[in-house]
């Protein structure tokens, strides 16, 4: 039977640099394929040292993903453990920058030395996802998803592929 469900969640890249949160809606048709918009936000922290200079790369994303969900073994009615396998479209807002207070060859000048380099921009990108839930019944569920977001093109100095842990919680309403 059809039902329509929000999920929200918190999540880290694999390096644990920054922490995302995400939040979304879907509609279950057939009883395992989910489809839904979920909404991104994350910010990534990264320090380097080449021996002489330390650079502190920020990236900051926010997306917007269309996505589809393969439920195997998922039932809302009664509790117990899934599997998911996901793919989707994702649009996304970037804010990159890498900066040095000791090398002054990146670009703009930083007050008391050094330099940055930033890019702002937005990316297209594709989303896969893989993951295990535990359906409790009466509707809701957790998960545990490893979702992977692959930009279509780099965004400044940013990564083109994002691969993110995820722990969210989910209410699906309906019968």
């Amino acid at each position: 039977m059809d039902s329509v469900g929000v999920r929200g969640g918190i999540g880290a890249d694999i390096t644990f640099d920054g922490v995302a949160f995400g939040a979304g809606v879907n509609k279950l048709f057939m009883d395992q394929l989910e489809v839904g918009l979920v909404f991104y936000y994350g910010s990534f922290q990264q320090t380097s040292n080449n021996g002489v200079n330390t650079y502190v790369d920020t990236t900051k994303i926010t997306a917007l993903a269309a996505f589809l969900n393969y439920l195997y073994g998922y039932n809302r009615n009664q509790g117990g453990f899934y599997f998911l396998a996901g793919a989707g479209l994702a649009y996304l807002g970037v804010n990159w920058e890498e900066s040095s207070k000791t090398d002054p060859t990146l670009g703009t000048p930083l007050p008391g030395g050094g330099s940055k380099q930033t890019f702002a921009g937005s990316v297209g990108g594709a989303l896969v996802s893989l993951g295990a839930g535990y359906a409790i019944a009466g509707g809701l569920d957790l998960r545990l998803e490893v979702p992977l977001i692959i930009t279509f093109s780099q965004a400044g100095g940013a990564s083109t592929l994002i691969p993110l842990f995820a722990l969210t919680a989910g209410y699906r309403f309906g019968p």
